[in-house]
């Protein structure tokens, strides 16, 4: 069962430096900068905004990252998280309120960066940065629903329980359908690759 506490707690862990390492990685010659905006809680607690990035030519794009743990995650999938369910408790007989969207549709990030990292939380194994616009349209919906479904369910401390609809999007989907796409794995994983 998904630690929703103890994930957010790991991957707030990570040095910044290392994101910092990961990002020119990443967007190669697209980054000039990056902007933390840890000191604006508003912007991650409320935007799910994490950094953001500028190019050389001087625009900015907000950023979103996602941690996965290499034991949960298939090489070269993304979970897209479409739903949230919660309940009371595990035996889901009570729903609490209505089904809240996944950050799919809630982020209001410029690109999303879905990393994954090895099982210790020290060193990021592998990234994929992408565009978030076209996969919120909800007329894109139908492209979605070809994925395979993949539920996740989490226990918070207060006994709550969340079940969470994701779809698998291997990396072809999100490189096809994303208006920029970058990705990077590391030397010891792969070789780097990039596309635009």
């Amino acid at each position: 069962m998904h630690n929703f506490k103890e994930d957010l707690n790991k991957s707030n862990e990570i040095p910044k430096k290392e994101w910092e390492n990961l990002f020119k990685k990443l967007f190669r010659n697209d980054l000039k900068n990056v902007v933390w905006l840890d000191t604006d809680k508003t912007s991650q607690l409320t935007l799910g905004l994490d950094c953001c990035i500028e190019t050389p030519k001087g625009r900015r794009h907000s950023i979103e990252y996602k941690v996965r743990d290499n034991q949960w995650y298939k090489h070269g999938d993304v979970l897209l998280e479409i739903t949230h369910h919660i309940y009371t408790d595990e035996t889901r007989k009570k729903k609490i309120g209505d089904s809240i969207p996944g950050w799919l549709y809630k982020s209001t990030a410029d690109f999303i960066v879905y990393t994954i990292a090895n099982r210790d939380y020290d060193k990021l194994i592998e990234a994929y940065g992408f565009s978030l616009s076209p996969f919120k349209d909800r007329i894109f919906a139908s492209e979605l629903d070809i994925l395979d479904k993949k539920w996740s369910n989490t226990k918070y401390e207060d006994g709550k329980f969340q079940l969470t609809l994701n779809r698998v999007a291997p990396k072809s989907f999100i490189e096809s359908h994303a208006d920029k796409f970058y990705y990077y794995v590391d030397d010891e994983v792969n070789t780097c690759q990039s596309t635009l």
